[in-house]
C-alpha cells in the first residue's frame, strides 16, 4: 500500500514535470514570435469589432425593408423578424460584448503595441 502511494506521487511528479517542459517550449515559442502574435491578436480583435458593426448595420438595414414592407402582412413581417433580423441582432450583440471583453482583457497588449508604433 504504502508502494502504491509511492508510485503514484513519483506518477505524479513526472506528469507535473512533463507539463511544465511543455509550457515552457509554448513560453520560449510565444517569447520568439511575441511582435507577431500581438499584431495578429489585436488585428482579430479589432476585426471583430469591424464585424459586429457590419452586423449591426445589416440589421438596420433589414429593419428599413421590413418597415417599408408592412404592406405585405403579418406573415410576412414575422418570418421576415424572426428568419433574418433576431440572428442578427443576435450574434452582432455576441459578437459585440466578445469584443469589449477581449478588449479588456488584452488591453495592455494594445497599449504596448501603440507605444511600439510611436
Amino acid at each position: 500500500m504504502a508502494e502504491d502511494r509511492a508510485n503514484d506521487e513519483h506518477e505524479m511528479e513526472n506528469e507535473t514535470a512533463e507539463r511544465i517542459i511543455g509550457l515552457n517550449t509554448l513560453i520560449e515559442e510565444l517569447i520568439q514570435d511575441a511582435s507577431g502574435l500581438s499584431k495578429d491578436l489585436t488585428e482579430g480583435i479589432g476585426a471583430m469589432g469591424g464585424a459586429a458593426a457590419i452586423i449591426y448595420t445589416l440589421a438596420i438595414i433589414e429593419g428599413i425593408i421590413l418597415f417599408a414592407n408592412l404592406w405585405r402582412g403579418p406573415l410576412f413581417i414575422a418570418s421576415m423578424f424572426f428568419l433574418a433580423l433576431v440572428p442578427m441582432l443576435f450574434f452582432g450583440t455576441r459578437m459585440l460584448l466578445q469584443f469589449i471583453e477581449l478588449r479588456g482583457k488584452y488591453a495592455r497588449i494594445y497599449e504596448i503595441r501603440k507605444e511600439l508604433e510611436m
